[in-house]
């Protein structure tokens, strides 16, 4: 079996490093969509759950209750899924530039 030289080591290690990096990467992204997909469980979970609530409310002393965790939970809901919304295409307009750009710096210019 040949020796590798120095140069085909340093070819084998940036390819390896380019590797690590888009692993680190991917594993960044599917975090954020699993959290994006949770908000979005929580949020069916509280359409059904404002459903079953329905039949409390007919109560008078709940009702106004009912109404103000209704409000809270749809903000916090709105906001969290808004944010992640927006991280997520962050992290794809970040991904999309480095399949672009990546072939560019890797082709030995």
């Amino acid at each position: 079996m040949a020796r590798k030289t120095k140069q085909m080591l340093v070819e084998e290690l940036t390819k390896l490093q380019f590797e690590i990096e888009k692993l680190e990467s991917d594993m960044h992204t599917l975090r954020v969509e699993k959290d994006y997909w949770f908000v979005k469980y929580k949020r069916y979970n509280f359409l059904y759950n404002k459903e079953v609530w329905k039949e409390y409310k007919k109560h008078e002393k709940l009702k106004n209750h009912f109404e103000e965790q209704e409000e809270m939970i749809s903000k916090e809901l709105d906001e969290m899924e808004n944010n992640l919304a927006f991280v997520l295409e962050v992290t794809k307009e970040k991904e999309m530039k480095n399949e672009l750009l990546n072939p560019y710096y890797t082709s030995g210019w």
